[in-house]
């Protein structure tokens, strides 16, 4: 069972592994680091979204997760990127509804519940981890079932 550290937010450094490029069939890390998610103000999660760079979505999802007071705007922002075209981008905000679950202890279970069993059948793997984690993390913080 995992538990939280230090104030809830999990380890003090978090391994992004967001660096993955995809070339075909093939796949190639071309960058792993550890990295402090730095808070993000909503403009620029904004920008990000209205510009729709993957590179920056896929660390805005994370820090927002990770580091916003209001649980309801992380959780919606999960939402709409739990849809995203690009499989990292996907796969990172399924993962941020455990760091909400671990942090704020709630989610709208209606919404996102559905939302992370979709992402277990995702043709990615990395979207299928970040939903294992996902599912982890519902049930141990918000004691929610899965079929």
């Amino acid at each position: 069972m995992r538990r939280p550290l230090g104030d809830g937010r999990g380890a003090a450094n978090v391994l992004l592994l967001t660096r993955v490029v995809s070339y075909g069939h093939r796949m190639a890390l071309r960058r792993l680091k550890y990295e402090e998610p730095r808070e993000w103000t909503r403009d620029e999660v904004e920008r990000a979204l209205r510009d729709d760079n993957p590179d920056a979505l896929l660390m805005a999802v994370i820090a927002v997760s990770m580091n916003e007071s209001d649980w309801k705007y992380a959780q919606d922002l999960c939402v709409k990127l739990a849809s995203h075209p690009h499989f990292n981008v996907r796969g990172n905000a399924v993962l941020g509804f455990g760091h909400i679950a671990r942090i704020h202890g709630k989610l709208d279970r209606p919404i996102v519940q559905p939302l992370i069993v979709a992402a277990l059948q995702d043709e990615s793997d990395y979207v299928r981890g970040q939903a294992d984690s996902a599912v982890d993390d519902t049930k141990i913080y918000l004691g929610w079932h899965y079929r």
